[in-house]
């Protein structure tokens, strides 16, 4: 296909037969173009408490001396309307489902994963001799992830109570305690997907020790 001609400009290379009336004038020199970029400056509009347009608008009364109102000291972020006030949990789920589609298959560089292995334990300068516990070592290494993230693919990401699958926070939940069974910790078959809400629910039930299967399976069927 042909490419098309570019449309040329009927004034090109025409000179203007007049004068534009406002050549060279600036608002400290011309009184009109001073009138009119005084009535469009956000700080003139603040003061005459007008909104921002181009439409005239008739001055609003001055308030007392030292008002603090939002129309005599400005916008602030705290006079903003949502100051103070936290998100929805509707909001903070659409959040965590965008940012979750976002990061989806994303993982470290090797250069990066080389320079992390660099400022680790006895290598980094905060180093303060090993006094994380030992509980919380294992939670945190790769083989402990590694667990959980097989519970989630097991249970198809969905928690195993309320049945909702997917916009929620889960939780691999340990069938036989964690403290107490060391030789199943690492067992999928010691784990099961559960939301957090009714993670909590069934430790405030049962307690955190001496947790049994009979335990779940009268949570779950209740």
């Amino acid at each position: 296909m042909a490419s098309q001609k570019k449309q040329i400009p009927w004034n090109k290379g025409k000179k203007l037969n007049y004068t534009v009336w406002n050549k060279g004038l600036t608002k400290f020199s011309d009184e009109r173009i001073m009138k009119y970029a005084n009535k469009i400056s956000p700080e003139w509009r603040r003061i005459h408490g007008l909104k921002f347009g181009f439409q005239p608008k008739v001055p609003r009364a001055p308030h007392k001396i030292d008002c603090q109102c939002f129309r005599c000291i400005g916008p602030t972020y705290k006079n903003h309307s949502t100051f103070g006030k936290g998100m929805s949990e509707d909001t903070k789920r659409k959040i965590g489902l965008i940012t979750s589609k976002a990061m989806k298959g994303k993982h470290n560089s090797p250069k990066t994963e080389f320079t992390t292995e660099k400022i680790k334990g006895e290598k980094n300068n905060r180093w303060k001799g090993g006094i994380t516990p030992e509980n919380l070592k294992i939670r945190n290494s790769p083989v402990y992830r590694n667990w959980i993230k097989s519970v989630f693919k097991r249970d198809n990401w969905t928690c195993q109570k309320y049945k909702i699958r997917g916009s929620i926070k889960l939780v691999a939940h340990h069938i036989e305690n964690f403290n107490d069974i060391i030789d199943k910790r690492f067992n999928i078959d010691n784990g099961i997907t559960l939301s957090d809400k009714a993670h909590r629910e069934f430790h405030k039930k049962y307690g955190r020790i001496n947790n049994t299967k009979k335990q779940l399976n009268e949570f779950l069927w209740k």
